[in-house]
């Protein structure tokens, strides 16, 4: 398969994922504003080996401010060749609120472990990565207003593509496409989200350090009846101690 025809079947399967959305009756589209802000350091870590340690604070400029989400990942990742790497990680998640009109404070954790295989080749100048991820999500059970026992568990499948293309010596242009579908318990919707991005990855005359500024649109199955419209700007510092690798799509 040709990078071309890989990307124009990426877009069909978004398509269907997206008109499988609209088919099932849905009525309420709500639009969000949101900030990503995000610190991710990546460590060698054995001879073939790399740990990626991230830290992300997601908050929602409109329809007004107010915290979403502090996630964390840790994963580690084991090089089999230049173009291949297995990962392993675990995350910790808490959700402050979905709608950032609703008053109510909920603050709902969530704990994944999951486990993602990553292919890269040349494409042009620059490279075409891919990613397919399987997590296994322990979602704490709420009832709207406050939390309570137990925990719900839901599976979720993630496949994305990133191209990253050099512009100047210490400048990258980045973009990507990301499914998710999602099965599990009281899970009534196998469409999760889609989301698509492009964006400026700088390194700074440090070659260890960059900042990564780019534009995300998220489209997020909600509730039976609810769907998240998000445009997102995401600011990423990154450090790369030296053997580390970039990754051409984000979190």
């Amino acid at each position: 398969m040709t990078p071309k025809q890989f990307c124009f079947k990426l877009l069909i399967l978004s398509w269907f994922c997206l008109s499988g959305v609209y088919s099932n009756a849905q009525t309420t589209v709500l639009r969000q504003s949101l900030i990503w802000t995000r610190y991710y350091v990546k460590v060698p870590a054995g001879a073939r080996g790399v740990f990626h340690s991230e830290y992300d604070n997601r908050i929602f400029l409109s329809p007004s401010v107010r915290q979403h989400q502090f996630i964390t990942h840790q994963h580690y990742h084991f090089i089999h060749n230049p173009a291949m790497e297995t990962w392993i990680g675990a995350s910790y998640s808490v959700v402050s609120s979905q709608k950032p009109e609703n008053h109510i404070q909920l603050n709902v954790p969530e704990w994944r472990l999951w486990q993602a295989f990553s292919y890269k080749h040349t494409i042009f100048k620059g490279s075409l990565q891919h990613r397919l991820r399987w997590e296994e999500r322990f979602i704490h059970q709420n009832n709207g207003t406050d939390l309570v026992p137990g925990y719900r568990f839901v599976f979720r499948l993630r496949y994305a593509a990133g191209i990253q293309w050099p512009v100047t010596k210490h400048l990258d242009l980045k973009m990507g496409e990301e499914v998710m579908l999602q099965f599990g318990e009281r899970v009534t919707q196998g469409f999760d989200q889609n989301r698509i991005w492009a964006g400026l990855d700088y390194s700074f005359k440090k070659p260890d350090l960059h900042l990564e500024l780019l534009y995300m649109w998220l489209w997020q199955q909600g509730s039976a009846n609810t769907i998240y419209d998000r445009d997102i700007v995401r600011l990423t510092l990154s450090q790369f101690i030296k053997g580390a690798q970039k990754v051409a799509f984000p979190e």
